[in-house]
């Protein structure tokens, strides 16, 4: 299953999902970085603790509630 959210300040985010898991897809087409309120996305990440980025191999920690997206950047992450 696919859940998109309106593009917001030059960033798009979707969701891929299924009884498996959840998979984060989010795009930044600025020129600088972007701060990311992950409260946005409450309703399909539920409380997550972070997830792996697949493209950059890092652990992104939710627990502050926002990610950092580099100017240009896009992100895939396995939500944990």
């Amino acid at each position: 299953k696919l859940m998109q959210f309106v593009p917001f300040e030059g960033v798009y985010a979707y969701f891929r999902y299924s009884e498996e898991g959840v998979v984060m897809t989010v795009l930044n087409k600025n020129d600088e970085a972007k701060e990311i309120s992950l409260d946005r996305f409450a309703e399909i990440l539920k409380g997550a603790s972070g997830g792996m980025d697949i493209i950059h191999d890092e652990y992104l920690d939710f627990k502050d509630g926002y990610m950092i997206l580099p100017a240009k950047a896009t992100r895939i992450i396995e939500v944990e």
